[in-house]
């Protein structure tokens, strides 16, 4: 997706059929539709927060981080403008601070999902640096604004954060010295995506601490703007004359990754013809989303797009991979 764009102003038009579904509306923050509308339950998570949620509802307390987020529960006569269903599979459609789905989190270690008033720290607001970038193909999302005991929707995962940790030399170590056991307590490592219940948007994931892999360390709780991978609808605009590419417009946010001016999108290699167009769109609040044009590139390098072009999946792209 995040090819280099090519200039398009050599095309010219030629007869072509386009299967594509009935538009849906893309012009709030959330996704109006989802790929999976119903996506399947999931176990709760472990730890902790194991229970703390039922029927779509946080019916206890979690508090992280000695308070630095707190999800409270929510009064039992709050009415979210956005729906549970709505909300759940959106918020599945997210990815982890490492970018990773949040549906594929939840297949391996479980999904928490309710709805809560929460309150997060205001210094955890800002100078967060896990989503946003100048990049092409990044988000950059705007700033956060402050939460105090908002009622929001919650999903809370565990992600199983693996690295390869770097050989270390023990020549300096005498041979009859006693490995030195962990000293810090294990902790559960959740990460938690929220997003406003009225509006959609303000979303964000915290990433409570953490034990640090490789070594005997705690890492803080960190904050940053909530994404999530969206398929938008296209229309074709006119095939380029030698047949590698055409042009196609997309309605795209000024925030959302994959939407700049230098991204191109590709035809899916192994299922020939089918065209999704995915962004990475911030759960925030930054202007409508615009018409622009954009370069549909063949699948490979010496391949022409097929004759028949199928639009692919729109909405939140809930799903592991």
């Amino acid at each position: 997706m995040a090819a280099a764009i090519v200039v398009a102003a050599g095309c010219s038009s030629s007869p072509t059929r386009v299967s594509a579904p009935k538009p849906h509306p893309f012009s709030g923050v959330l996704a109006s539709t989802c790929v999976i509308a119903n996506p399947p339950a999931r176990p709760q998570v472990g730890g902790p927060v194991n229970g703390a949620a039922s029927n779509g509802r946080f019916t206890r307390p979690v508090s992280l981080d000695e308070g630095a987020l707190t999800i409270a529960v929510a009064p039992a006569n709050a009415h979210p403008a956005i729906s549970a269903q709505l909300a759940e599979c959106n918020l599945r459609a997210g990815l982890t601070a490492e970018g990773f789905p949040i549906e594929q989190e939840a297949q391996l270690t479980g999904l928490t999902f309710g709805l809560a008033t929460v309150t997060v720290e205001d210094d955890l607001l800002s100078g967060h640096t896990l989503t946003s970038g100048t990049g092409s193909g990044t988000p950059t999302p705007p700033a956060l604004h402050a939460y105090h005991r908002r009622l929001a929707w919650v999903a809370v995962v565990r992600p199983e954060i693996k690295s390869s940790c770097p050989t270390r030399s023990t020549s300096t170590v005498p041979p009859t010295a006693p490995a030195s056991p962990p000293t810090r307590p294990a902790l559960p490592g959740y990460q938690v995506l929220v997003v406003d219940a009225n509006t959609g948007a303000d979303g964000f994931v915290y990433v409570a601490s953490r034990n640090a892999n490789c070594i005997d360390a705690i890492e803080p709780p960190a904050l940053s703007p909530a994404v999530e991978n969206v398929s938008l609808p296209w229309t074709l605009v006119h095939r380029g004359a030698a047949g590698y590419s055409a042009a196609i417009n997309i309605a795209v946010r000024a925030c959302d990754g994959g939407g700049d001016a230098n991204s191109s999108f590709l035809a899916d290699r192994d299922r020939p013809g089918l065209v999704t167009t995915d962004v990475l769109r911030p759960l925030n609040a930054c202007g409508a989303a615009n018409v622009r044009q954009f370069v549909l590139d063949a699948a490979t390098v010496g391949s022409t797009l097929p004759a028949t072009l199928i639009h692919g999946p729109v909405g939140a792209v809930d799903t592991s991979g």
